[in-house]
């Protein structure tokens, strides 16, 4: 249930200290365990790089022991202080490793996160804003300007919105317990093609507005029409999730 992060690489250039970074960041990205990359964090300078890096220990399998390192604490006061020069799809891209590893501990990068998230909004992307609401309900993130910047965003932009980013936002506010009624009825507004809606898109969708207490008689139609072809398509969670939502919604 992620969309995964947006793909971004540090260029080349005649500066041989941003080339070392480009050599960093080819490093993380072909790295196949936490520890690999937590070997380099100490050189790690800049947005690109230390994002990658934070996204690519969430996708490496990041455990509690990796949590607690010291390398990764040093990661993360570099993070902190390289926020201010974080664009939409670094910030995106940093939450969706800290949320793949479960990070939960509070403190003062949470308000560093939400401040330039909300500088940054007209920014992201639909992909940005679904990683980053996702990211938000793994961590049960609960700052409330923050979300309400992303629901914003995501409201105005629904018609970029691909089967996949509408699923993780609705699934995200029923995580957070977060009863949005204008991205709800933006959702209804936007009257979705649920044909294009993978089974697991429409699962979470449908489980999401079952959680909120949210029913559209037309919506929930239409998703269990189309859900009803492609049967022989989801697997046991799915399928579970879906009737269960469809039960409670009825």
């Amino acid at each position: 249930n992620e969309a995964g992060a947006v793909g971004e690489e540090e260029p080349w250039s005649d500066d041989p200290v941003r080339n070392r970074q480009k050599e960093l960041q080819d490093f993380i990205m072909e790295a196949e365990s936490p520890e690999a990359i937590l070997s380099c964090v100490r050189e790690l300078d800049g947005a690109i790089v230390i994002s990658t890096a934070l996204h690519r220990l969430g996708k490496a399998g990041a455990t509690e022991e990796t949590r607690r390192d010291p390398r990764f604490r040093f990661l993360l006061e570099r993070f902190k202080s390289r926020l201010p020069f974080f664009g939409s799809r670094q910030i995106a891209n940093s939450m969706h490793g800290l949320g793949a590893m479960m990070y939960r501990e509070g403190g003062d990068w949470v308000d560093m996160v939400s401040v330039q998230t909300q500088r940054r909004i007209h920014e992201f992307e639909p992909q940005h804003l679904s990683n980053t609401l996702w990211a938000c309900a793994r961590m049960q993130l609960q700052d409330p300007l923050m979300l309400r910047a992303l629901l914003n965003r995501a409201v105005d932009d629904i018609n970029r919105f691909c089967p996949l980013d509408v699923s993780i936002v609705t699934w995200a506010c029923a995580t957070l317990k977060l009863h949005d009624v204008e991205w709800l009825r933006t959702v209804v507004r936007a009257r979705l093609e649920f044909a294009d809606f993978s089974p697991q898109n429409m699962s979470n969708f449908v489980w999401g507005l079952a959680t909120l207490k949210f029913r559209n008689d037309n919506m929930v139609l239409a998703v269990g029409r189309e859900a009803s072809r492609k049967i022989q398509d989801f697997i046991p969670q799915e399928l579970s999730n879906f009737c269960w939502a469809l039960a409670t919604l009825d």
